[in-house]
Order: C-alpha cells, then sequence, then structure tokens
C-alpha cells in the first residue's frame, strides 16, 4: 500500500491549479468518512467545476475505502455509466475512453 500513498502525496504536494471552465455534465465525488487526507469539505470544492448536478457519497472506511470494499462504489457508478454510454449511442456522441499513462505503476488520467 505504500507506493498507493507515496503516489498520492506526490499529486497532492505537485498540484498546480489552474483556471478550468466548469464542466457542462454531472459530477460525483467520493470519499472514506474516516479519512484523515481528505476531508469532506475538500470533496465538496468539486462543486465548483460543473454547471450540472453535482454528488458527494461518503463510503465507511479510510483513505482506502476502495480496496477494503469496492462493492459499494462499484453499484453506484455502473449504472451511472451505463446510462452515459446509452446517452452518448442515442444521441451519437464520440464514446472514447479517457487516454491512460502509467506513472509508478499507478494508471492514471493523462
Amino acid at each position: 500500500m505504500l507506493p498507493f500513498l507515496r503516489a498520492d502525496f506526490t499529486l497532492v504536494e505537485k498540484y498546480q491549479p489552474v483556471d478550468v471552465v466548469p464542466l457542462h455534465c454531472p459530477l460525483s465525488a467520493f470519499g472514506g468518512s474516516e479519512d484523515d487526507s481528505v476531508r469532506r469539505e475538500d470533496l465538496e470544492a468539486w462543486r465548483m467545476y460543473t454547471l450540472r448536478d453535482f454528488t458527494l457519497q461518503m463510503f465507511p472506511g479510510d483513505h482506502f475505502y476502495l480496496h477494503q470494499n469496492p462493492a459499494p462504489l462499484l453499484q453506484l457508478i455502473g449504472p451511472s455509466l451505463l446510462h452515459s454510454f446509452r446517452h452518448s449511442v442515442r444521441n451519437q456522441l464520440p464514446f472514447t475512453p479517457a487516454p491512460f499513462q502509467v506513472i509508478n505503476s499507478h494508471k492514471v488520467m493523462g
């Protein structure tokens, strides 16, 4: 688990905020209710990055809640992803996954 923790702290240390135009799509944030490093208020701040609906869902666990019990998150986002896929097909929008790049053996959006 140490590599995951190092990667998280590296991202936090090197993050440089930029002016971002809010998205025209719903946005969700997820966190662990016992996470000491990312507070609920930190996750709430993501609300400013969308002009549409924002949802915040907290799960039992710490920063690694997803590793401890992935089922609740997967059950929550599965239907949403399916809805997005069906919407993109119905409206003939391109549905291309974002490219990934490997950094420190972890996949991150690139």
